[in-house]
C-alpha cells in the first residue's frame, strides 16, 4: 500500500516536471521568435537599402539630357563657371533634390535603417560635390531654407571633402 505522502511526492515531482517541460518549450519558442525577428529587420534593412539606393539612382536620370548633363558638368568646373540666373535655378533644384534624399537617407542611417556603408558612400559623395565652387556658393544659402533637419547639416559638415572626384 501507498501511503498519502509517496502519493504527493509523485505528484510533486510530476508537477515539477511539467513546469520544466514548459520552461524548456517557452525557452525554444523565444528563440525561435527572436531569430525570426532578426530575419524580418534584416529583411526591412535590405528593403530601405536597395530603396535608398533606387532613389538615388532615379536621380541621376534627371540628368540625361544633353543639355542638362553639360550644364551639371559646368557647375563642377574650378574656377566657377559663369551660369545663367536660369541654369542656377535649374542646378538649384537638382541640388536640392539631391540634399533632401541624402536628409532622408540620414534619418534611415540614424534609425539604424541604413546600413553604415551605404551612408557612408552618400556623405562622402555630398562633401566632394558641395566643395565644388558653385555647389558651396549654392550650399550657404541653401542650408538656411529649413528644408534640412539640423543633425543632417551638423554630419554633412562635420568632415571636410577628401578632394576625391564627384
Amino acid at each position: 500500500d501507498m501511503n498519502w505522502d509517496a502519493i504527493g511526492a509523485i505528484a510533486e515531482l510530476m508537477a515539477a516536471t511539467g513546469a520544466l517541460a514548459a520552461l524548456v518549450y517557452l525557452a525554444l519558442q523565444l528563440k525561435h521568435n527572436t531569430e525570426a525577428l532578426r530575419k524580418s529587420e534584416l529583411a526591412a534593412r535590405s528593403s530601405t537599402s536597395f530603396q535608398g539606393a533606387h532613389s538615388w539612382a532615379e536621380l541621376n536620370t534627371h540628368i540625361l539630357t544633353p543639355e542638362f548633363a553639360t550644364l551639371t558638368a559646368r557647375s563642377m568646373e574650378d574656377p566657377l563657371p559663369s551660369i545663367s540666373i536660369e541654369e542656377s535655378a535649374r542646378l538649384g533644384f537638382l541640388g536640392r533634390s539631391a540634399l533632401e534624399r541624402l536628409d532622408a537617407l540620414h534619418y534611415l542611417y540614424r534609425h539604424e535603417q541604413l546600413e553604415e556603408e551605404l551612408w557612408n558612400v552618400r556623405v562622402t559623395w555630398a562633401r566632394r560635390f558641395l566643395a565644388k565652387p558653385f555647389w558651396r556658393e549654392w550650399w550657404q544659402l541653401e542650408r538656411q531654407s529649413s528644408n534640412y533637419s539640423p543633425s543632417f547639416i551638423a554630419d554633412l559638415e562635420s568632415k571636410p571633402s577628401d578632394g576625391g572626384p564627384v
